[in-house]
């Protein structure tokens, strides 16, 4: 990458409302924290809990499958940048992985599209993915959880 164009992205993510760049771009790796910048859990905007709150409303006799079995260990892949979510690697593709799919740590999930540039973000861990947690297109918070992975053993 020209100096030029890291010298660019760096002025853009110190005047955004961004405290963590991730990019990796034709073997060329970039990780950037601003000073200061505080790792902070993920927790769902305001959108995500009133989209949740009408959805059980408007299923209010459902009884929720949420039995995980002691010895049931469950791991996310959540987003280790800002980005919009892609489940394939370009239209009409087949997706990366979908619920029941098994994966090997370093296998590639998702891509997550940031600055126009297509990021792989791959599995963290080997198992079989049991919930994808976002749709394509959807716009994606830094540690915002992605997968959940029943954990291999």
């Amino acid at each position: 990458m020209k100096t030029e164009r890291l010298r660019e992205i760096i002025h853009i993510v110190e005047e955004a409302d961004v405290d963590v760049l991730h990019i990796e771009e034709n073997g060329f790796k970039l990780y950037y924290e601003k000073n200061g910048a505080q790792p902070t859990m993920h927790q769902p905007s305001d959108h995500f809990k009133a989209k949740e709150a009408v959805h059980e409303e408007e299923h209010p006799s459902e009884e929720k499958s949420t039995h995980i079995e002691s010895d049931d260990k469950r791991e996310e892949i959540v987003s280790p940048m800002i980005g919009t979510f892609f489940s394939r690697p370009e239209p009409g593709a087949d997706p990366y992985v979908q619920v029941g799919s098994t994966v090997t740590a370093g296998d590639t999930v998702c891509v997550l599209e940031a600055m126009k540039l297509m990021n792989e973000i791959t599995a963290s861990t080997t198992g079989e993915i049991v919930d994808m947690l976002v749709s394509d297109g959807d716009v994606i918070e830094y540690g915002q959880p992605l997968f959940t992975v029943r954990v291999g053993e």
